[in-house]
């Protein structure tokens, strides 16, 4: 959960811990609002989890790439949301050609 533009931005992440704990959802919430400091908590388990879907991403990609054929742009050096979507709008529109 994040503000963006000022707007409220949720994930799938989001929904699914609402699902499991509304209350969740408001402490998130007063996170965004900043009228509470993130917790400092990371699971043990969680940066080997990040690694595997990472080594996964990686390798679909890859895949993509060299058994489809398909060609993958890589957006993420451009923070600005504004420009990531016109970039991805612009390549959006080039791969109909």
């Amino acid at each position: 959960m994040r503000l963006a533009s000022g707007q409220l931005r949720l994930s799938a992440t989001d929904l699914g811990n609402h699902l499991a704990c509304r209350h969740v959802t408001s402490l998130d919430l007063q996170v965004v609002r900043g009228e509470r400091v993130e917790p400092q908590f990371a699971a043990p388990d969680l940066l080997v989890i990040q690694e595997v879907g990472r080594r996964h991403e990686a390798a679909y990609l890859e895949h993509l790439v060299a058994m489809q054929k398909l060609t993958v742009e890589n957006l993420g050096a451009i923070k600005d949301e504004k420009k990531a979507l016109e970039e991805t709008l612009r390549l959006m529109k080039q791969a109909r050609r």
